[in-house]
């Protein structure tokens, strides 16, 4: 009943491993978010919170709710992997294209040729 989610015990791993390889690719980023998006709902419209058999009675809504709870700790660690990547990688690479723009304007031309350039 559960085997479809099994891959969230081992995910972790492969999403950790996949973080670690820049840049990061955003399709494959939205597959997972979507991925793991589609797992909370079928959890949450699929399982049972409860199975009964002949001697007892096994609570399935704790497991449900770690399940969720897994997948939702997987998307924040993307949506936190990104928000470092704009803030670290992105935003030095574009302080240092504004830098490179303002050198650019700083030269004054001499010549109609380096007007021409500029």
């Amino acid at each position: 009943m559960y085997d479809e989610y099994t891959f969230i015990i081992s995910e972790p791993k492969r999403l950790e491993e996949f973080l670690d390889k820049k840049p990061l690719d955003m399709d494959e980023v939205l597959e997972r978010i979507t991925l793991y998006e589609d797992t909370i709902e079928s959890i949450r419209n699929k399982m049972p919170y409860e199975i009964r058999m002949s001697m007892f009675l096994v609570e399935c809504e704790d497991l449900n709710n770690k399940l969720v709870g897994k997948c939702e700790e997987l998307m924040r660690t993307i949506f936190n992997a990104i928000a470092e990547y704009v803030q670290i990688t992105l935003t030095a690479k574009v302080q240092n294209d504004v830098k490179h723009i303002e050198q650019n304007f700083a030269i004054k031309p001499e010549t109609t040729k380096q007007l021409v350039e500029a």
